[in-house]
């Protein structure tokens, strides 16, 4: 396996090899998630990687009943 490239490069770190192999074997592909279930699974993410996430859902919420 090759990736081909261009340049002065010479090699690539693992992780962006693998990226790009990702990449180019998904490229043209639809997703096989349900768009409810994709759109649950961004949500847990953006929860999971938003500083004080459940601070803000709490407010959010508290603002909704007032």
């Amino acid at each position: 396996y090759a990736i081909p490239m261009c340049g002065f490069v010479q090699s690539l770190n693992v992780s962006v090899a693998a990226a790009i192999t990702l990449f180019s074997a998904m490229r043209g592909r639809p997703g096989d998630l349900a768009p409810e279930a994709a759109r649950e699974l961004r949500a847990r993410y953006v929860f999971k990687s938003v500083p004080q996430a459940e601070a803000i859902v709490d407010e959010y919420l508290r603002r909704q009943e007032s």
